[in-house]
This record gives structure tokens, sequence and C-alpha cells, in this order.
């Protein structure tokens, strides 16, 4: 009896296993090991905040380049006849023209003056200036008074920065010490009637001649051995100012 307990505890205890995974549903799992239908969860913040957009970039800082279109400097009203012929003087205007200095030549603002010393070319208006030489061009333009814009050239252009002038002194020094120079006395010229001009006659080892024009001296040259100095283009001179920039 007692060996029959024994069979059927054994065969009790091999099949309870069995019977252990029958009627047993098997839980699935996720890649996370959760159980199957339950979202995965995601690992907090570790800041323990909501994420921050980047800043924008800032404005951008700095002066602003501004572009002036290119114009031209002219006096639109000239005090004489651009087109009438050389006057007669006497030799009281004369004298009055070559010994007045520069006084004598506050009316005339408008010329050029060209020379081949130095390859000097000066252009003058009322309200601007311009000189070209070996070293390069530079020109000036009026603002007010005796405050002037100056362009000079650079690797970005030709820039416009402010500046004083006394273009006064310029213009009224320029013509006075040509004519000092090279302005001789009456008696040396003789006044042609087909150019209006009058010419030195006492030399032949030189060229010199002068123009008046409704009481200005409006025309001068003078050459000797190859160099030559001239006054031309009286109230005909204009000056064209270069498109330019600066900055503000």
């Amino acid at each position: 009896m007692k060996k029959l307990s024994k069979i059927v505890l054994l065969t009790a205890a091999a099949v309870m296993p069995l019977l252990s995974g029958c009627g047993t549903k098997k839980t699935e799992t996720n890649a996370n090991n959760e159980p199957a239908g339950v979202e995965p969860t995601t690992p907090a913040d570790p800041g323990g905040s909501d994420p921050v957009d980047p800043p924008s970039p800032p404005p951008p800082s700095g002066p602003t380049k501004i572009t002036v279109d290119a114009h031209t400097l002219s006096d639109s009203n000239p005090p004489i006849n651009v087109s009438s012929k050389g006057q007669q003087v006497t030799k009281d205007k004369w004298d009055e023209t070559r010994d007045g200095g520069q006084n004598g030549f506050n009316g005339n603002y408008n010329y050029t003056y060209a020379t081949n010393s130095g390859s000097i070319t000066e252009k003058f208006t009322k309200n601007g200036y311009y000189v070209s030489s070996i070293s390069g061009e530079l020109y000036y333009e009026r603002k007010s008074d005796s405050t002037f814009y100056s362009y000079t050239s650079t690797n970005e252009g030709w820039k416009r920065a402010e500046t004083t002038l006394d273009l006064w002194d310029k213009y009224t020094y320029r013509i006075s010490h040509e004519v000092y120079v090279h302005m001789f006395d009456f008696e040396d010229y003789t006044y042609n009637s087909n150019d209006g001009m009058y010419h030195n006659t006492s030399t032949s080892a030189i060229t010199n001649k002068i123009k008046f024009q409704g009481g200005y001296l409006t025309y001068l040259y003078y050459s000797i051995g190859g160099m030559y100095f001239e006054i031309k283009l009286s109230f005909q001179t204009t000056i064209n100012i270069p498109k330019s920039y600066y900055y503000q």
C-alpha cells in the first residue's frame, strides 16, 4: 500500500509542470521589454525642460555704403558772350590786368589750365575744382561755403569725403601767377584781327598769345623749347564728377 502511494506522488510531481503550462497564456513583449500594446515611453529630458529654438542671428551691423551718380559741374550763365571775337584793349587795361594780382581775377573763376610740365591739368568752375597730374586725379565739389566734397580713387571706386578748400585762392592764384610770368609789356604784342588775339612779336624764340573778351582775359598761351603753359576755355569749362560712394 505504501508502495502504491509513492507511485501516485511521483506521478503527480511529474504531471504538475505540464499542467502549469496548459491553459496559461504567455505574455508577449516589445523591443523595450514592455508588454505588447503599451506605447513605449520616451526617455525624460535630462534637463527637465522642453526643447528651446536656437536664437535668431543678429541683424547686420556697421556702416552702409551709399552710391552717388556721376554728374557735371558747369556755370550756365557766363558774364560774357563766349562766342564773341577777341577784343582790342588799351595799354592801361593791359597793365591793370598784368599787375592787378589775385584780386584782379576774382570774376574769372571758370577756366582750364594745362601744361606739359608735370602733365598738369586744372579745371575751375564756380563750385568745383579738378586737378590731374602724374600723381593721379582729384575732384572737389562745393557743399557749402568752404566745405567741399573730395573725390579720390580707391580699390572700390571713387570715394567721397568732406574737406575744406579755399577755391577763390586757388583759381585767382593760378591765373594771376601765369599772367605775371608769361604776360609781357603791351609794346611786345601785335593784335591780330583774324583770331582776335595779341601775338608776341618781340622774339621768335617763344610763342606767346593773349586774348580778351568782354573785359576779361580769357586766353593765354606761352611755349618755349617744347614746354607750354595755357589758360583756355574761360567760362566754358565743365568738370565731370565720376560715380562715387561713401559710408554712413
